[in-house]
C-alpha cells in the first residue's frame, strides 16, 4: 500500500478516526470539500486494490494445511456468517462493504468454507 500518498492517509484518518465531514477536512487542509472527498475515495480504492492483489497472490501460493475440529469449523463459519450479515445490514451496498479489509477477508473465507467459490 505504498502508493497511498501521505495526504490521502491524512484525509482517510480525519474522515474515519475523527469523523470529520469533507467540508471540515477541506477547511483543515486548505482544499475544497470535493478534493477532500476525491483524496478519500482514492485512498479507499488503493486499499481495496492492494487487498485484492494480496488475496489473489495468496491463492497462487501453496495452501496451508491447518487441522480444525468440526466444531471449530462450525464456529468459524458462524462467526464469518455473522460478519458478512452484519456488514450487509448496516445500510451499505455489497460493493461498499468490500472496501473493508475485515469484511473482504471474512467473505472470502466464508465462501470457501461453504463451497460458494
Amino acid at each position: 500500500m505504498n502508493d497511498i500518498t501521505p495526504r490521502e492517509l491524512e484525509v482517510e484518518a480525519l474522515r474515519e478516526n475523527d469523523g470529520l465531514t469533507y467540508k471540515a477536512i477541506g477547511e483543515y487542509l486548505g482544499v475544497s470539500p470535493t478534493m477532500a472527498r476525491h483524496l478519500y475515495v482514492h485512498a479507499k480504492r488503493k486499499r481495496r486494490d492492494a487487498l485484492r492483489r494480496e488475496l489473489s497472490h495468496g491463492e497462487t501460493e501453496c495452501p496451508v494445511n491447518v487441522p480444525f475440529l468440526p466444531s471449530e469449523l462450525t464456529a468459524l463459519q458462524d462467526l464469518l456468517k455473522h460478519v458478512v450479515q452484519t456488514r450487509r445490514h448496516k445500510g451499505k451496498t455489497l460493493s461498499a462493504c468490500y472496501t473493508d479489509r475485515d469484511y473482504a477477508a471474512a467473505r472470502l473465507l466464508y465462501n470457501k468454507l461453504t463451497g460458494k467459490d
